[in-house]
């Protein structure tokens, strides 16, 4: 009896499948062999490609990220603790630097060693900045003896910054506990836009920013953005 249940359960299942996947094809067929052309179904949906856009969303968090396990996953569908910091925070609050943006996130502690900065969560140091996904060496890690934060670009080409705190083994091969910090560039927009800054602060500092992008052919496939800072202040 539960080998012919079994059975009577597959071929409902099959049954169900070919009425389904029946109208996808377009058309199907009779006992007969009479062609039955069916109407069109058309699915939308919205793709997910982990590189959700904060830029002029004036939002504080983002739709989505991959930092975590490398795919496009909510901040509720994400089985860690992650924090991301936008394009309008960085902008409200005038942070420039990596070490200053990951100071206003919880649970990393940034670190002052002989002049430089290095980072830390969960008592272990985080030794991989990734962009745009891509690992890349950070102050600390084994790749970079001189532990210098100097190398990473000025915060204004990205669009925002994912944290994750723990060991993120899914993105990275050995999964270092601390933890993975991903900044996202700004993305190339299909609509032409520019902006211009200047920017006073103590010691004598002056900073200025320029951000121009747009389409590069009629079509908009072709897109371009250039994104260029002078930052110059008085200080050791």
């Amino acid at each position: 009896m539960r080998v012919n249940a079994k059975l009577a359960l597959n071929t409902a299942v099959t049954t169900a499948l070919m009425t389904v996947c029946g109208p996808l094809a377009g058309q199907t067929a009779t006992d007969d062999g009479d062609v039955i052309v069916l109407d069109t179904i058309t699915l939308w949906g919205t793709p997910q490609t982990g590189t959700a856009v904060t830029e002029g969303t004036g939002s504080y968090t983002t739709t989505e990220m991959n930092t975590a396990a490398g795919v496009a996953l909510t901040g509720r569908e994400t089985p860690q603790s992650t924090s991301v910091i936008t394009r309008q925070q960085l902008d409200d609050q005038a942070v420039t630097d990596m070490e200053d943006a990951l100071r206003r996130t919880t649970g990393v502690t940034v670190m002052r060693d002989s002049g430089r900065y290095r980072f830390q969560s969960r008592g272990f140091y985080i030794d991989q900045i990734q962009e745009d996904g891509v690992n890349s060496p950070a102050p600390g890690s084994s790749v970079n003896p001189y532990r210098t934060s100097s190398s990473m670009s000025d915060l204004e080409i990205y669009d925002h910054i994912e944290i994750v705190r723990g060991a993120t083994g899914l993105v990275q091969a050995n999964g270092e506990p601390g933890g993975t910090v991903n900044a996202v560039r700004k993305r190339p927009t299909r609509e032409f836009q520019g902006s211009t800054g200047l920017t006073f602060g103590s010691d004598s500092r002056y900073r200025g920013t320029v951000d121009f992008s747009g389409p590069l052919n009629e079509a908009g496939s072709v897109r371009g953005r250039v994104v260029a800072v002078h930052d110059q202040q008085d200080s050791f």
